[in-house]
């Protein structure tokens, strides 16, 4: 199949449609993507990618890049960011005069870089398939920019309605984004749930096992992720000052995102000096912090439908044979619980944040083993989290659709 992938988000920046995209292409499909610059959660272009070029390679992938601008935070900035990508990407497609078999539009933020795909395929006569992985307009909560039945909410609730009508084929990574779309949005469409695989691929045993929990006498405690609004890791910050042995707590966070500064001043202000702020680093190299790591954290702030999502994290964690604690509520904690009963889960406060860390401090090595060992024997037996059997679940369902179109 020859398939134009429609992304907001493509590599250098960490998402799943990089290893989706590359299994596609390992297939024999031949691939290219229409993407944006490389700035998620940044307020300024990757290293490298200071200079706008529009087109580049991500091994036998095609990409053109729209030239988007970075945004500088707050509502309305982000909102005009949002809108600046709906002309760009309408104004690149309008250009193309490659011939494709089929679109692959992915639902990420923000949605507007997907609009014109609708249009696009009817006047090339191809199928157009969604792969979702933000839903809106709750999206717009989740990100702080909106709040439900307020005027400017629902305009977005008509204009996504009209865009999700757009597809040929609705897939999503949780189960309660399709019943969102179906039951709220009353957008009636096929819809198959295909779960997101992980960025990475899973690692082997030998680079998980025989690990010491608590070598150095404290439990080492690490978020990888964005550090979003949605993630509200402030809480977490808040509750080593309530925590009775806080000063047997380690906590590392390796990612980057719109709240970096707001993380860095309150490790200032709180005096934390056990929590070291790691910034960014390559998706290949996060396996070194997962190796020295007790307990993987996993929050999703429960504002919107969004919230109960599955985060990717969730999945990805499981590969490391780790305990997880979870912040977070919906088809992602189901999924954790699924795996393993010993994960453990807090609601949305740092009071209980707190409490739960206490909890785990003391629970036995032995104890914490044995939950780690349950979740990545819960991913290896559970074919539906890998990515090839999301690809291949992909791959039917668009060749199926070139031939209904034929």
């Amino acid at each position: 199949m020859k398939i134009l992938i429609v992304c907001p988000r493509f590599y250098p920046e960490a998402f799943s449609i990089n290893a989706i995209a590359k299994e596609l292409a390992n297939r024999g499909n031949n691939l290219t993507v229409l993407t944006g610059r490389p700035l998620y959660g940044l307020e300024s272009y990757y290293a490298g990618y200071e200079e706008y070029e529009k087109y580049q390679t991500y091994g036998d992938i095609k990409i053109i890049r729209v030239n988007t601008k970075a945004c500088k935070g707050g509502k309305l900035n982000k909102l005009f960011s949002y809108l600046d990508s709906n002309h760009l990407f309408k104004k690149e497609l309008r250009k193309l005069d490659e011939k494709f078999d089929i679109v692959l539009s992915i639902a990420l933020s923000p949605l507007f870089s997907i609009a014109y795909t609708g249009k696009y395929c009817r006047k090339n006569k191809i199928p157009n398939f969604l792969y979702g992985l933000d839903i809106w307009p709750d999206s717009f909560i989740a990100g702080g920019i909106l709040k439900r039945d307020t005027f400017g909410f629902n305009i977005m609730k008509k204009y996504s309605q009209k865009l999700y009508q757009n597809f040929d084929h609705i897939s999503y990574s949780s189960p309660s984004a399709l019943n969102y779309i179906k039951n709220y949005l009353r957008v009636n469409k096929p819809m198959t749930h295909i779960y997101q695989p992980s960025i990475n691929a899973c690692p082997t045993e030998d680079v998980v096992s025989n690990h010491e929990y608590k070598k150095d006498g404290k439990l080492h405690l690490l978020y990888c992720g964005t550090t979003a609004y949605f993630t509200h890791l402030d809480l977490l910050l808040r509750s080593l000052l309530l925590c009775n042995n806080k000063d047997k707590i380690i906590v590392d966070i390796v990612g980057s995102g719109h709240d970096d500064q707001k993380l860095a001043q309150l490790q200032k202000d709180l005096h934390l000096e056990n929590v070291h702020l790691i910034g960014r680093v390559p998706p290949e190299e996060t396996v070194k912090y997962y190796q020295e790591a007790d307990i993987l954290f996993v929050p999703l702030y429960h504002d919107s439908y969004t919230s109960d999502m599955i985060p990717q994290k969730a999945i990805e964690y499981l590969m490391y044979s780790r305990p997880v604690f979870g912040m977070l509520k919906g088809d992602g904690k189901i999924l954790l619980q699924e795996a393993s009963s010993g994960n453990v889960f807090a609601d949305q406060t740092s009071d209980d944040i707190a409490l739960k860390l206490d909890e785990l401090i003391i629970h036995p090595i032995e104890q914490l083993d044995a939950i780690g060992k349950q979740n990545r024997k819960y991913y290896l037996e559970n074919k539906k989290l890998h990515l090839e059997y999301a690809v291949t679940q992909m791959i039917s369902i668009m060749e199926s659709l070139i031939k209904e179109r034929k």
